[in-house]
């Protein structure tokens, strides 16, 4: 993943065209979040959810992104590891908190093992950083999910972009962020209007 911005304001329209039908939406003061993503395949499972839409505590931002990542590559697997990355954005301190596989964090994913997320719309999740306890629980509409495309192997084992990813757009995301030392919240808000891809 590369994150490009956490959260921006917009300015400007888009356009959009069907057959002789043209629809204008403004963008004029929205909130934008942008990150990309890097390689040739996806993995073989993986939650993924971001949201900058806190009304509690406008401005602020949040990306979570759990997957099977296989070691030590797709080609000579020896074993698949639950790696994970994301932050939580606090715009009324100024506060990133970072948390990963990197960072020495470990994370619980209900469900992430027995099969019982596949087709599941809601995920539950606990991130034990040396510092913080962060708990995330994320809801969507899997029936009014985006079906994007994302590169994968197809019957004859060429890599091409197939419509396979479901992604939730009106997910809402509840983050709460507690201290380990005295267990205080710093962080207890729900994000709206988030993506949410529960991949299984």
């Amino acid at each position: 993943h590369k994150v490009v911005a956490i959260d921006s304001k917009m300015k400007g329209h888009i356009t959009f065209k069907y057959g002789s039908k043209v629809d204008k939406i403004n963008m004029n003061d929205g909130r934008a979040y942008v990150e990309g993503d890097y390689g040739s395949e996806f993995p073989s499972k993986w939650i993924w959810m971001a949201s900058n839409h806190f009304e509690s505590s406008p401005g602020s931002s949040m990306l979570l992104s759990v997957a099977s990542i296989p070691f030590p590559n797709e080609k000579s697997t020896i074993l698949n590891f639950k790696g994970f990355l994301g932050f939580v954005y606090d715009a009324s301190s100024g506060n990133i908190y970072r948390f990963g596989t990197y960072t020495g964090a470990s994370v619980e994913v209900e469900g992430f093992n027995d099969g019982s997320l596949k087709g599941a719309n809601q995920a539950f999740i606990k991130i034990y950083d040396p510092q913080y306890i962060i708990k995330i629980t994320a809801k969507g509409n899997r029936n009014e999910a985006a079906l994007l495309e994302a590169p994968r192997k197809n019957d004859q084992g060429i890599l091409k972009m197939q419509k396979f990813v479901e992604e939730m757009l009106d997910a809402e995301i509840h983050v709460v962020i507690r201290k380990r030392v005295d267990n205080s919240v710093v962080f207890d808000h729900v994000g709206l209007q988030g993506g949410l891809e529960i991949q299984f």
